[in-house]
């Protein structure tokens, strides 16, 4: 059994992941449409190909055999698609998910018998330190802070991949109506998680008169896409409706929640469909620099962004990365390569 053989949802392993997805707080209609997404990215046309024209001219002494991957713990997609770019290489994989994920990492090995499970407390550092000596490459996603406490124990034959913090935004310029009911499906995809999900809406229009248009459109989609956020996710949003009601206006939903302000600075949402609206005064979002993950645009939106990382994408697309889309900048299968005059096991 191969990865690349996941093509359905309905039967196993793939109603599996479905099911695990739905265990870290996702509604079945959300955690599948969100792996459809995924598995469309995986066959369109071109698309694996275009990602092994990396490896054009590269010794292939120098892939590595066997690849650990330490998960995130906010999309299942981000850890699945880590897992099929190592497995690309064709090494075998480890995979060490997130505090509370064991069943999302059984669920990804039972998609392929070269990937393992490796699930061990987080804070069990004996666990970590042999899973870290057992591979030539270490692909972890996670907080800043976790990817420099892994990379401090990487040893010099080994090679390290790390994607860490990044945040996303869209930028409206006279948007029609069909771009709204676009962007409504990138607020309301994986409930507002992950590091494509825009937490701010950048408009040249009125923050408000902006803030109405999105909410007609996300109260027509999210019928479809239920949210009910964890209590833990419900205290955050509290405090930032009420941070964000004394110094602008709170328009909700039944689902979304956004925050109205004139000040165009970006501000971090705590996730869960809740995002600010704001005025475009200044091009904001360049202060952001490679920080910005995506920038999701209407038709006219001519926003720039100031790091030639950040991924430019019309609306409807942000939580739909191509499978080529070059990882926080970098190419997805070169860094995974052993060091140049390292020897193979």
């Amino acid at each position: 059994m191969s990865l690349l053989d996941l093509d359905r949802l309905d039967n196993e392993p793939g109603a599996r992941l479905v099911a695990e997805s739905r265990a870290m707080g996702f509604s079945e209609a959300v955690a599948r449409r969100g792996l459809e997404a995924e598995l469309q990215a995986w066959s369109a046309p071109g698309a694996l190909e275009r990602v092994r024209e990396e490896l054009t001219g590269v010794d292939p002494e120098r892939y590595p055999q066997e690849v650990l991957i330490i998960g995130a713990a906010t999309l299942p997609v981000s850890t699945l698609r880590a897992c099929l770019m190592a497995r690309l290489l064709g090494a075998r994989v480890r995979l060490k998910p997130a505090s509370g994920l064991d069943g999302l990492a059984h669920a990804i090995a039972a998609t392929d018998d070269a990937i393992t499970a490796d699930c061990f407390s987080s804070t069990d550092p004996e666990s970590l330190e042999r899973a870290l000596g057992s591979v030539e490459t270490i692909v972890a996603l996670g907080s800043d802070e976790t990817l420099l406490s892994i990379q401090r124990r990487v040893q010099p034959h080994q090679t390290f991949v790390g994607y860490g913090h990044r945040v996303s935004a869209a930028h409206l310029s006279q948007p029609d109506p069909n771009e709204l009911d676009d962007l409504a499906q990138d607020l309301l995809a994986w409930d507002g998680h992950g590091c494509l999900s825009p937490q701010v809406i950048w408009t040249d229009d009125a923050p408000e008169a902006t803030g109405r248009a999105v909410l007609e459109a996300v109260a027509r989609a999210e019928r479809h896409l239920p949210f009910t956020p964890r209590p833990e996710m419900a205290h955050a949003h509290f405090i930032a409706e009420a941070l964000g009601a004394m110094g602008g206006k709170v328009l909700k939903s039944a689902t979304c929640t956004l925050v109205l302000s004139d000040d165009p600075a970006f501000m971090p949402t705590p996730g869960g469909r809740l995002v600010h609206v704001l005025p475009d005064r200044g091009a904001p979002w360049r202060d952001l620099g490679e920080t910005l993950s995506t920038l999701g645009q209407s038709r006219r939106s001519q926003a720039s962004p100031s790091h030639e990382t950040t991924r430019r994408c019309a609306l409807g697309q942000m939580q739909r990365p191509p499978l080529d889309w070059p990882h926080d900048g970098h190419p997805n299968l070169l860094p995974m390569l052993r060091p140049a005059g390292s020897s193979s096991r």
